[in-house]
């Protein structure tokens, strides 16, 4: 009990310091994560449904999220040139300077974070977070 309070604790107060500098570019967290991903797919864009997984949200969501980012000029959306079934998202050259100057914001409050880490300490905790993690991804499939 004492350890999920903890994990949930430091989870909490992680997430309200990327929520706060996050709002100050006009975007909530996923949002930002939203221009983050579409960055790393590139040209190519990415299909609503892996921002969907990506992300681990509803498709009613991606879909809101997505149009309030093509509202402010920061994605584009269109059709799979050879599947209409499937929206390709795109960041835009805004959104690339948007992401761009918020960046070292983002990079700063990650130092911040594991800044009391040491290295060793920082290989342990990602393996005992993703072994917790695994763990309950194996339960969800039952």
């Amino acid at each position: 009990a004492e350890m999920c309070f903890n994990l949930a604790q430091t989870f909490s107060r992680c997430e309200a310091l990327f929520t706060e500098r996050a709002q100050s570019t006009g975007l909530t967290m996923s949002g930002l994560n939203v221009l983050i991903i579409l960055r790393k797919h590139g040209a190519a864009g990415c299909a609503l449904n892996v921002l969907s997984s990506l992300l681990v949200v509803s498709r009613a969501n991606i879909t809101g999220l997505v149009d309030s980012l093509v509202r402010k000029g920061l994605v584009t959306r269109m059709e799979h040139p050879e599947d209409r079934r499937v929206v390709l998202a795109h960041i835009t050259r805004k959104g690339e300077e948007l992401l761009a100057s918020y960046m070292p914001t983002h990079h700063g409050i990650t130092r911040d974070i594991a800044g009391a880490l040491t290295l060793e300490e920082k290989v342990t905790l990602i393996k005992l977070l993703t072994k917790i993690r695994t763990g309950l991804l194996a339960r969800q499939k039952k």
